[in-house]
This record gives structure tokens, C-alpha cells and sequence, in this order.
């Protein structure tokens, strides 16, 4: 670890301890410096470069119990080294909120829509069966609409008992949407 002797003074002349938190344990205790960017302003600790702090974790002040919820890490960079880390916070109000927004777009990017499966579905018969005719893209409607609302009929795919005969890929291909739907 290489630390810029400058840094070194700065935080032992103005510098205070913090406890640094990851999902609710405590990792160690660190040195740091509040500090604002001077383009944008925003709040952050600098802190060793060396330190793996992440989106999340939290550095609480032994000082005033201060807690800073790190909402992005960075370094700043001088003579092409990287001089000091730099922990931009908010607080822990603003970190729910934060928190939420990032879960919601993590669940709605993992997940695929039945939208997605139907266009599965779609992709796989113009490969497996490029003659199709209307009776795939009415299967595919019933299925959409089906899966779309809460209680499926039983049944309701009796019609299409041929077309699943004549076509196994597809009744495998469909059962298999069908349970990913069903199990989300």
C-alpha cells in the first residue's frame, strides 16, 4: 500500500476515525476527512486509496455518530497515482430511497416480461416451423392473455392438443414459460 505522504499529514492534521459498516458489520476502523468536490459540490470522505469501500456501506463518525451512507466511490488522481479515495455519501433517509430505487431496477432488469416469453416463443416457431400458420400466433394470444390474468381455466389449451402432437418442441417450450411464469 502506497499512500501519498500529503494524504498521510492531512489526516492526521484534520482527519477523524470512522467505523466502516458493510450489511450491518462493522469491517474496520479507518481514517478520512470530510470533504466537498469542488466541480459538483457533492459530499464525500476521503479516505486511503487502498480501501475496497463499496455503494452501500456505511462510515459512521467515532466522533459525532454521524453515519454517511456511501452512495458511490471514487478516487481522485494526482501525478497519474491515485491520491485519495473518495466515499460520496448521503444520508440514511436519502439511502432508502436510493436503496429502493436500485432494487426496483434490478428486479424489473433481471425478470422477463410474458411479453419476452411470448416473443420466445414467437422467435422459436419461425425457426422450428417457418410454415406456420394462424393457429401458433392464436395459441400465442390465449397463452398471453391467460398468463396476463389470475385464474386459468382448465382447459383452455384443449384445442390446440394437435398442433402440440404434431409439434413437441413447442408443448416443451411452452410448459417451460408457463412453470418460469408461475414460479416468479
Amino acid at each position: 500500500m502506497n499512500i501519498h505522504p500529503v494524504l498521510e499529514r492531512i489526516f492526521e492534521l484534520s482527519g477523524e476515525k470512522f467505523a466502516w459498516f458493510r450489511n450491518g458489520v462493522e469491517l474496520e476502523i479507518i481514517d478520512g476527512l470530510r470533504n466537498k468536490d469542488r466541480l459538483t459540490e457533492k459530499q464525500y470522505i476521503a479516505v486511503y486509496p487502498h480501501l475496497e469501500i463499496q455503494r452501500g456501506d456505511m462510515l459512521k463518525s467515532l466522533e459525532t455518530g454521524t453515519e454517511y451512507w456511501i452512495y458511490l466511490y471514487d478516487f481522485e488522481i494526482a501525478e497519474g497515482e491515485k491520491f485519495q479515495g473518495q466515499a460520496f455519501h448521503v444520508s440514511a433517509e436519502e439511502w432508502d430511497i436510493i436503496r429502493q430505487q436500485i432494487e426496483e431496477e434490478i428486479s424489473t432488469e433481471s425478470r422477463p416480461s410474458l411479453e419476452d416469453y411470448i416473443g420466445y416463443l414467437q422467435a422459436l416457431t419461425r425457426i422450428q416451423a417457418p410454415e406456420a400458420g394462424q393457429e401458433f400466433d392464436i395459441l400465442f394470444s390465449i397463452l398471453e392473455k391467460t398468463l396476463g390474468q389470475t385464474g386459468i381455466e382448465w382447459g383452455i389449451l384443449k384445442d390446440f392438443v394437435s398442433l402440440f402432437d404434431a409439434n413437441p418442441w413447442l408443448e416443451e417450450a411452452v410448459s417451460n414459460i408457463i412453470m418460469k411464469w408461475l414460479k416468479k
